[in-house]
């Protein structure tokens, strides 16, 4: 249990490129655009950023499935 806390943990850090306008990865992928998606940009954001907006669901950017 303590191995997969610290597994959460060091993948706080990791970038994940989002929409700039919606901050969402499933925009910036593809699979739901947002309005201003032709003018957006992108940026990256920290996975632990990303928790905390709680904008889509963990499945479009974590890199695996955790039990």
């Amino acid at each position: 249990m303590a191995e997969q806390q610290m597994a959460v943990h060091a993948d706080d850090q990791r970038l994940v490129t989002v929409c700039s306008a919606c901050l969402q990865a499933t925009c910036w992928q593809g699979i739901f655009y947002c309005n201003d998606y032709q003018t957006a940009g992108t940026v990256d954001k920290t996975v632990a950023e990303l928790r905390k907006l709680g904008l889509e669901h963990p499945s479009y950017w974590e890199k695996e499935k955790r039990i």
